[in-house]
């Protein structure tokens, strides 16, 4: 059953409707009480001075079935935190009608089972600091759309979308934070992803990326996780490896399993970062003897070397202490 909408309350957030699921127990809307001051229902945030609804949070609230335009849901103009994530939205589009939260600095559509098309007015969010469309039912984002939403959401800090069909374009560049894991992207890497200069994640794991790990990623020197884990087709230079690790000396968690590393001489790796806690080369094609001085480092928590048949070199037991790892 869809999602029932109860009748508005006649208070000063008036506006907002309560969503009331069938069969659903202990979830937030239970505190929704018609007749009583939505501002203190669980999930509602109101502005203390006009009383008018400004957050929505209906996290893993049980909801199901179809979102429909028509949905009282998008009479809150003055939202500007929205969480629908973690519900079950079934055969439900994003609606354009998102595009009408003019005020909206977060929105969290993650893992709601919506699918089809995003839709190109979602680019109207001016103010969106966070946009989560991650985990869904591979919703498509076409050239138009997404071209639209980098050129107009300036403000952009974080970008999941996760599981998007979708191809890579120009990006904001105050983007601190961008996953783009198993989103079917394919062909070579952009160079011109060197020029997001703020980022400090960049997700970009089980897609179908081709060529080489461009030179310019030595110029994300904020980085402090790297995640190109699973795109088979993709290689890692001598060159390109080098100045990664010369430059990128934040880097907290670095996956390259399924990376072709086999041009790149194991001893190359000898000046990671200090700060490293991850380190995942799994099915890399390494060869040679793997530098000893990687289990010093202070802070290592994960090492993931398996399945690198030509990689040799004794591997201390006693500096792994701390540290879980894999090197059959």
């Amino acid at each position: 059953m869809a999602p029932v909408l109860q009748p508005p309350l006649a208070s000063h957030a008036g506006k907002v409707k309560a969503w009331a699921p069938s069969q659903v127990i202990m979830t937030k809307t239970e505190s929704w009480k018609e007749g009583t001051d939505c501002c203190f229902w669980d999930g509602v945030t109101c502005d203390l001075q006009t009383g008018l609804v400004t957050g929505l949070d209906l996290s893993s609230s049980m909801l199901h079935g179809t979102l429909h335009s028509n949905n009282s849901l998008f009479s809150l103009h003055h939202l500007r935190k929205l969480d629908l994530s973690f519900n079950n939205f079934t055969t439900s589009h994003i609606s354009s009608r998102f595009g009408h939260f003019s005020n909206l600095t977060h929105l969290n559509l993650s893992s709601s089972s919506f699918e089809g098309q995003v839709p190109s007015e979602i680019s109207h969010l001016s103010k969106l600091v966070s946009l989560d469309l991650s985990r869904n039912r591979h919703p498509t984002l076409y050239q138009l759309s997404f071209d639209k939403i980098v050129r107009n959401l300036t403000k952009l800090r974080e970008l999941d979308l996760s599981r998007a069909d979708m191809s890579l374009m120009n990006l904001s560049s105050s983007l601190s934070s961008l996953k783009l894991d198993d989103c079917r992207l394919q062909g070579k890497l952009p160079s011109s992803m060197g020029k997001l200069k703020h980022l400090r994640y960049l997700d970009l794991e089980s897609n179908f990326f081709t060529g080489s790990i461009p030179y310019d990623f030595e110029q994300l020197t904020e980085l402090v996780s790297l995640r190109l884990f699973g795109n088979d087709n993709l290689s890692a230079e001598p060159v390109s490896v080098y100045k990664i690790i010369q430059n990128i000396t934040k880097l907290r968690e670095l996956a390259l399993d399924f990376v072709d590393m086999s041009l790149v001489a194991p001893n190359s790796l000898t000046n990671l970062s200090s700060s490293l806690s991850s380190l995942s080369l799994g099915n890399c094609g390494l060869q040679g003897k793997f530098p000893g001085n990687i289990f010093l480092l202070p802070n290592l928590e994960i090492l993931h070397l398996s399945y690198n048949e030509g990689l040799t070199g004794s591997f201390p037991s006693s500096n792994l202490s701390n540290v879980l790892y894999w090197l059959a």
